[in-house]
């Protein structure tokens, strides 16, 4: 079939053969230059009047050899060329675009079948695109379709405005507010014709990406040298060197998917795998976090730095219409974060999960910084009968486990401080602002039975260093936990615990419990309670070794915090080689005492049963041979710091001032045995003692003289 014509401006001769529809086989001729203006005018289509450019295409294509078949002469194309198309300066609009497609050129041949795209360039409104590539073998997408094709794609832009390529779309186009600046991008697919034509379900060959750049307006960083090999066959996907750089931050990304067809299955049945490997030699938080991602991410975590990061682990996954279980194996997880100076270094170990609440943890080993753990839990709350005979359970080892380090807590100036003898007797009582009752309430989360066993060498919490930390607990479906051993090193002496926690109202939560102490040194012990909404440190005014034992019920706030004002607790307690340092009934009586040291009185044994109740401890009458001499004391304190103390003092270690003040005499003036406050300490009457009574608080109190009531 021959064909041509001569419109006002340009060419066209055509000469077209086709044999076997089966298996099409063709002579293609032709010999063409167009003005696609004159074209639209002629033919008086409103859009085709619209294109403006000049075409020019030239093809002599000949896949049949029959010399009884006519050829024409279309002109000539250079020596083994085939064909030849060449667009110069097209101008057009794509329906329901506002922007117009301009200067459009595009030179492209086709030799031996194989063809090569030189040039493609336009501009879209302000957005501009360059574009290259080819194509193996033209005839393989009509006939020998299974024979594998090369295709190559390069494409580059120096300006994406996304508003304008989106404006089909008014209301995505108004949201787009990116603009891609120097992007480039190369593409390269090996495959056949029948797999893009039939993938099952995707097209079985390999893809490859490289030398992809980018910079965006609103995500302020830039991608470069980003590239990737991923091969596709009948049973694996695998992902391989996907990386580059953010920035002056590197990726690199490597995975396998085994079993891909079951992502594509409507109804999904069956195993499948999915695997990774991410490394990265540097990763800075601020070359990937964007406008929108920085809200999800803490403050303090904007300018990390990660070095040394790398991620392998593997999940196997079953599917039986819904997800059923997932084997999650960490091969590694290791790491150093540069800001927060935390070093994360060979955690492995496998997690279960089963759709029908089940967790468990085995072997999950690894460093964090300072601290090593060794964790394995088993964790089911389905409704399975037989499963849930089995015991849920968690096992924690570690030989050092540093809390301050995993919770970035720093000691302040005022924690830091050892020295506290100088301190004022008004600010031995530590006050902060809490919300203990806003805090979270592990007792309002429903309880299951469960048992934990804890096994710690080394710890450190704030001040705190605790050793040999041993502890067994259980947890109970009624809301009930139980602390069945707990016994540590602590303040160069031992303590040890048993509990019981009853959360079975959550507003109202109850401790009972029974500590034991060894040979605890109390300056180097730190202990928070709560009284009325306000923390105190209860260790500063008293130091020594303890020995005794403490039984209570406590009224917990819901974190835990105790809530003093309502509890109760018998102190079966013994200091040795102790000291009171500005212990505020001393205090009051400072200027009673003759050349003694009353911020710090020491003492040899201090041994006595005291009782807590309703905020206030009592204390019963007791001996105490101190640096004050020998003398008694009795009496009470409330954590408001009212008081009320009773005390014997020998009477020839009062000064003559104390003295006068007290009677309202001078001494000479004062018969001892005629005065109810005066009193001999044993039936020999060789030491006389005075009575003394001490009212108020540390800041307003009244001394005089008294004697407890008898009980």
């Amino acid at each position: 079939m021959n064909m041509s014509a001569i419109p006002e401006k340009g060419i066209f001769k055509g000469n077209f053969v086709m044999k076997d529809f089966t298996d099409p086989k063709m002579i293609m001729q032709i010999n063409s230059e167009l003005e696609l203006e004159f074209i639209g005018a002629f033919l008086g289509i409103a859009d085709l009047q619209r294109i403006t450019g000049h075409i020019s295409m030239k093809m002599d294509f000949n896949e049949l050899v029959d010399m009884t078949l006519p050829e024409a002469s279309m002109g000539k194309l250079k020596e083994g060329i085939q064909s030849e198309l060449r667009v110069s300066d097209l101008t057009f609009r794509i329906p329901n675009y506002p922007h117009i497609i301009h200067k459009l050129n595009l030179h492209a041949d086709m030799k031996n079948g194989f063809v090569k795209l030189d040039t493609l360039s336009f501009f879209f409104g302000n957005s501009d695109f360059a574009m290259n590539g080819s194509l193996s073998d033209l005839p393989a997408l009509f006939h020998q379709q299974e024979k594998p094709v090369q295709v190559t794609f390069t494409a580059h832009s120096k300006r994406m405005i996304l508003k304008e390529l989106l404006s089909y779309d008014t209301a995505m186009a108004r949201k787009a507010k990116e603009e891609i600046y120097n992007f480039n991008i190369g593409l390269a697919l090996e495959t056949s014709v029948k797999e893009l034509q039939h993938p099952a379900p995707l097209p079985k060959g390999k893809f490859k990406m490289e030398k992809l750049f980018a910079s965006f307006k609103e995500y302020p960083h830039a991608f470069h040298d980003f590239g990737a090999e991923l091969n596709i066959n009948d049973t694996a996907l695998l992902l391989r060197n996907f990386g580059g750089m953010i920035d002056s931050s590197d990726i690199r990304f490597s995975g396998r998917v085994i079993n891909y067809q079951l992502w594509f299955d409507k109804i999904m049945r069956g195993k499948t795998q999915v695997a990774f490997d991410l490394k990265s030699q540097r990763l800075a938080m601020r070359d990937v976090l964007g406008p929108i991602s920085r809200k999800y991410v803490s403050r303090d975590y904007h300018q990390e730095v990660a070095s040394g990061l790398w991620l392998r682990a593997k999940a196997d996954l079953r599917y039986d219409s819904v997800f059923k279980f997932a084997k999650i194996k960490l091969a590694n997880v290791s790491g150093e974060l540069l800001e927060h100076k935390i070093k994360v270094d060979s955690v492995k170990g496998t997690v279960k999960v089963g759709a029908d609440s089940f967790l468990r943890l085995d072997t999950l080993t690894g460093r964090i910084g300072k601290t090593d753990f060794d964790i394995s839990m088993r964790l089911y709350m389905g409704k399975d009968t037989v499963k849930r005979k089995k015991e849920n359970f968690l096992q924690f080892t570690s030989r050092n486990l540093d809390l301050d380090q995993l919770t970035n807590y720093k000691l302040t100036a005022n924690e830091d401080e050892e020295t506290v003898v100088a301190a004022p007797a008004a600010k031995r009582a530590v006050v902060k602002d809490t919300s203990h009752a806003s805090g979270f309430n592990i007792f309002s989360i429903p309880f299951i039975d469960f048992r934990a066993t804890v096994n710690i060498g080394r710890l450190k919490y704030h001040r705190l260093w605790l050793r040999n930390i041993v502890s067994n607990v259980r947890m109970q479906a009624n809301q009930h936990l139980y602390l069945d051993t707990l016994g540590m090193g602590i303040a160069d002496g031992q303590i040890g615990m048993r509990g019981h926690f009853n959360g079975t109202d959550p507003k109202k939560i109850f401790f009972r419990s029974r500590i034991r102490a060894f040979d605890v040194d109390l300056e180097k012990l730190m202990l928070k309670l709560d009284h009325f909404g306000q923390d105190y440190v209860i260790n500063k005014n008293i130091k020594g070794r303890l020995n005794g034992q403490i039984r209570s019920r406590i009224q917990m706030h819901p974190d835990l915090t105790p809530i003093i004002d309502n509890c109760e607790a018998e102190l079966d307690l013994g200091i040795y080689n102790g000291s009171l340092v500005n212990f505020a009934p001393m205090q009051a009586m400072a200027g009673y005492f003759k050349d003694k040291n009353l911020n710090m009185v020491r003492f040899d044994t201090l041994k006595n049963k005291l009782s807590l109740k309703n905020g206030v401890l009592n204390i019963p009458n007791m001996n105490i041979n101190s640096s004050l001499g020998f003398m008694e004391i009795s009496g009470k304190q409330s954590l408001d710091m009212n008081m009320e103390y009773y005390m014997r003092i020998p009477l020839k270690m009062v000064t003559t001032v104390g003295f006068q003040s007290l009677f309202g005499r001078k001494k000479e003036e004062v018969d001892p045995d005629q005065v109810d406050a005066i009193e001999y300490r044993d039936k020999d009457k060789k030491v006389r003692f005075m009575n003394i009574k001490v009212t108020g608080t540390p800041d307003n109190f009244k001394v005089g003289l008294g004697k407890a009531k008898k009980a």
